[in-house]
């Protein structure tokens, strides 16, 4: 027996084509789902799509709305979603329970839900055809081998290149770095995975890998040959498991990251890159902020990531350096007290008075809870804990 439910298809609740939507195969482009039609169309097609408890659900239908006014929608830490104008999103109401509002209906100062639940790939396996490197006089490519499966190194490898490298120059891969770690670290990655050398150029900060097919493989896996500000995340890193992506994460951070212990930042001047940085952030539940600054000298934009408050723990245990100096300094404030304000659930006064007026804790207990109960502070997910212990 089925049932069908009809409605519709004026309704047009939709995202843009390029919001990341957590799946079975980690996080895809939706445009991705939907073959990126320009046309309204229906799809029956079998998805696996994280569900709002974070847990894989079927989606049996993909529906392509085609051109529809819409609206961006930006949180006060830099998360950002764009929909037509019908499109529900999560709120937490006044009241402390949830509820769903459209785009069109969102007021400056609501209370919108992210998911902290990451949605991780299994893929692994590169595919790579060299075919075209052969010219017609029967020339041979330049290397003899490359990577045939994405490992935590080549990761690493990638982010680093993505971070301080660039591929703009003809038959060639430049980095640059002042870290002897790092070197040493490329000398033998280059060496073992591509047979080539990772050579000074100018004898002080810039090296430089030469060869045709080297940067002909790192194009195919999505390291495009751009300008810096037009530099994004490889989508096989999407694809890819947890672990992997840590390590991707850590050769970004290790170059265009720092630490002072207290706070972990990362800087970039490409805007999709910072968007897509802080949802693989996400995935590993841990939320930061993403600010936009103008270099008013060169006229120019960055955008910085902060992870702050607690956050820093997670990151330390699921991403952290690895260069030792930027570890150490991360690990020296590990044990310090953080100010979880960046962790709160809104509006719960009313809710926690009920539960401590009806426990049995002690009064030097029930005291933590004054400041949240009479609505100085916001209940964190610090203070949830210990009520749900108790």
């Amino acid at each position: 027996k089925r049932l069908g439910i009809v409605a519709s298809r004026g309704i047009s609740k939709c995202v843009s084509g390029d919001t990341l939507i957590a799946t079975k195969d980690g996080l895809q482009k939706i445009g991705d789902l939907a073959s990126w039609s320009k046309e309204e169309r229906i799809d029956l097609v079998d998805n696996q799509v994280v569900n709002i408890h974070g847990d894989l659900e079927y989606s049996d239908v993909i529906v392509s709305n085609g051109y529809k006014d819409t609206k961006v929608i930006t949180t006060k830490n830099g998360y950002e979603i764009e929909g037509t104008h019908v499109h529900p999103l999560l709120v937490l109401s006044e009241n402390g329970e949830m509820a769903f509002k459209t785009m069109s209906e969102l007021e400056i100062g609501d209370k919108v839900g992210i998911s902290r639940k990451g949605a991780f790939g299994n893929s692994v396996k590169i595919e790579y055809d060299n075919q075209d490197m052969f010219s017609k006089n029967g020339r041979k490519p330049d290397i003899k081998k490359v990577p045939k499966e994405l490992t935590k190194d080549l990761a690493y490898f990638i982010g680093s290149i993505i971070g301080d490298g660039s591929m703009r120059q003809k038959n060639q891969v430049i980095f640059t770095t002042a870290d002897d770690e790092t070197v040493s670290f490329m000398t033998k990655f280059v060496k073992d995975s591509f047979g080539r050398e990772f050579k000074s150029r100018n004898g002080k900060y810039d090296y430089v890998i030469y060869g045709k097919e080297i940067r002909h493989f790192l194009n195919s896996i999505g390291l495009d040959n751009v300008k810096s500000n037009e530099k994004k995340v490889p989508d096989l890193i999407f694809k890819a498991p947890r672990e992997i992506v840590a390590s991707f994460l850590q050769g970004l951070f290790d170059t265009d990251g720092t630490t002072t212990g207290r706070s972990v930042s990362f800087s970039t001047s490409s805007e999709e890159l910072g968007m897509q940085v802080q949802q693989l952030l996400l995935n590993f539940g841990i939320i930061s902020n993403r600010q936009k600054r103008l270099n008013k000298k060169y006229n120019t934009y960055s955008y910085q990531i902060y992870i702050l408050s607690n956050n820093v723990d997670i990151f330390n245990k699921e991403i952290g350096f690895r260069l030792t100096r930027k570890q150490n300094k991360l690990d020296e404030f590990s044990k310090i007290k953080r100010n979880s304000n960046e962790n709160v659930i809104y509006y719960q006064s009313n809710r926690v008075e009920r539960m401590i007026n009806k426990s049995t804790l002690s009064s030097d207990d029930k005291k933590k809870f004054k400041h949240v109960i009479k609505g100085d502070n916001n209940l964190s997910y610090d203070k949830l804990g210990f009520i749900y212990e108790n």
